[in-house]
């Protein structure tokens, strides 16, 4: 099962993009404020979960009214939502996760955001905005990832200490290279081919992050 997880950030995106999303995946979770944006897109979420400080009393109202499950959290937690979200997804049988809605606004948000990712990567998560993706690699979760996208910008980032990688397909290639957490050399990689790139990981946790940059548009999952 796959699960869209559709979040509240203050660069939301547009309802069509959510609309667009949700009918690729089987199970759509609101988290928090994400229930206004899925009643914008026209979407009933299977659950909506969160402190619910968020949502609007109108929009929680409408949700319950159309079957949405509620899963209300405390408002004081040692969890953010998403991750709490995430948890949800798991539970519920999920073998792959896509969040959107989560990027953008708040610096400290966006860095527990990926830290949240992380911690889901059991579940292949993914975080796919109009203008910006994500992906975890990890072993034991999601090993490889083939990009299209000639000219796209790419970026490895480790997480949590070094990770060893390989990329092909890209203006600079690795072969089982390892990347500290604090090095640049995985940053703003090209993709060079008319094919694919490929991305996969040999150790540690690897975050591979593009974005929409002058004019260019981000890669896309082949």
């Amino acid at each position: 099962m796959n699960v869209l997880l559709v979040c509240a950030s203050p660069a939301a995106p547009d309802p069509e993009w959510v609309a667009e999303l949700a009918a690729q995946e089987d199970v759509v979770i609101a988290v928090d404020g994400g229930g206004n944006l899925c009643l914008r897109a026209g979407i009933v979420p299977h659950t909506l979960i969160g402190d619910l400080d968020s949502i609007t009393p109108a929009d929680k109202i409408a949700l319950e009214m159309a079957g949405t499950q509620l899963v209300q959290l405390p408002a004081d937690k040692d969890e953010s939502d998403l991750v709490l979200a995430l948890n949800q997804a798991r539970s519920m049988g999920a073998k792959r996760a896509t969040v959107t809605g989560g990027w953008g606004g708040r610096a400290d948000h966006e860095l527990l955001g990926l830290s949240a990712l992380v911690h889901g990567a059991d579940l292949r998560p993914r975080l796919l905005e109009r203008a910006t993706a994500i992906w975890i690699l990890t072993p034991g979760g999601r090993e490889n990832l083939h990009l299209c996208g000639t000219g796209s910008i790419i970026s490895l980032v480790a997480f949590g200490g070094p990770a060893t990688v390989s990329v092909t397909g890209v203006k600079w290639p690795l072969a089982e290279h390892e990347i500290a957490p604090d090095s640049t050399l995985g940053l703003s990689n090209v993709i060079n081919q008319a094919d694919t790139a490929c991305v996969s990981v040999q150790s540690g946790t690897l975050i591979v992050i593009s974005s929409a940059i002058d004019g260019q548009g981000r890669a896309t999952e082949e």
